[in-house]
């Protein structure tokens, strides 16, 4: 099996020896090659990397330009990877072990007909109170406005056949959520339940804000429909607005009383912010369209101190 590691680090000099020392015998008996994406660390991490190079032909990495984010390192990584290559997607911080690796490539092997297998976690105790409670309402949000609901167990961390990493290089725009991609392009796939390790070394690098963040471009990247929600809004506002003017006049007809001036104001202040609404609802469904298919800004950005692994040819090529 053509099979590569792909592994996203970002300040991880302390966890990247535990990794190694984790992942080294799986690796040595899959055959496998390793891609490092160094995703603008600031510490030693980028140095560790290339001693690991020069040890092995085999690893490899990319380093980006600077930190551009998870979402943009797996698409850097991804778009590096040659046609023919089953891929594992993996974090570099020692919380993915080489146990569940070995799992998801055992799950693989039962079936060839299983395209993506995805690691579950069975808990989410290394979360705390607030990040699980945040997480929780992201996805009840989200999945109230997608036609394909996402599944909160699932992460960054799954083995995908060659034909799905072709399919995953397609998405290379400047916003990316991988999760929502992992919904939307389907497949068969299969789900392999995995405990998720504690971290031996560093901090987790992927701040509240971060994931806040994060949480709203997927909303704004998977659906449209908190555009619709404003025009609705301002659809109604206006309708209420209409009804409330259509009140006064009737009002005034049937009993003579003269209109407060305030009502006038509140009615047009009302209409006002309705028609405003309605429109900018309108433009916005407009500009999500041009920006998404004009954008041209690159996604990520490699700096000159990249070194990919001497990957071999796939089986295909030998034969030929």
């Amino acid at each position: 099996m053509n099979l590569t590691f792909l592994i996203s680090v970002y300040n991880e000099e302390d966890a990247l020896p535990g990794l190694v020392e984790n992942f080294s015998a799986l690796w040595a008996r899959t055959g496998a090659h390793v891609l490092f994406v160094n995703d603008g660390s600031t510490d030693t991490t980028l140095l560790k990397l290339e001693a690991l190079a020069r040890g092995n032909p085999r690893i490899g990495y990319i380093d980006l330009s600077r930190n551009f984010g998870k979402e943009q390192a797996l698409a850097a990584g991804m778009s590096a990877i040659p046609s023919g290559q089953n891929v594992i997607v993996m974090d570099g911080d020692g919380q993915h072990t080489a146990k569940a690796a070995g799992a998801l490539l055992a799950a693989a092997d039962q079936s060839e007909n299983t395209d993506i297998v995805f690691g579950v976690r069975k808990e989410r105790l290394y979360q705390g109170f607030i990040d699980r409670t945040l997480s929780n309402a992201f996805y009840k949000v989200a999945n109230s406005l997608l036609r394909s609901p996402l599944d909160p167990r699932l992460g960054d961390f799954f083995f995908a056949r060659a034909h799905v990493v072709d399919t995953l290089k397609a998405f290379a725009g400047s916003k990316l959520f991988w999760k929502g991609v992992y919904s939307y392009i389907g497949y068969e796939r299969a789900e392999v339940p995995i405990d998720i390790a504690e971290r031996e070394a560093g901090q987790s690098k992927f701040s509240l804000f971060r994931r806040l963040g994060l949480a709203i471009d997927g909303i704004v990247w998977l659906s449209k429909t908190p555009l619709h929600i404003i025009s609705f809004l301002g659809l109604l506002i206006s309708a209420l607005s209409f009804g409330f003017a259509a009140f006064i006049v009737v009002q005034w007809l049937l009993t003579g009383v003269a209109v407060p001036g305030f009502y006038t104001i509140i009615v047009l202040q009302s209409f006002g912010v309705g028609i405003i609404m309605l429109s900018l609802g309108i433009m916005a469904l407009y500009l999500s369209v041009v920006f998404e298919n004009t954008s041209q800004k690159p996604g990520f950005i490699l700096s000159r101190r990249s070194r990919l692994p001497q990957w071999d040819k796939p089986d295909s090529d030998r034969s030929s």
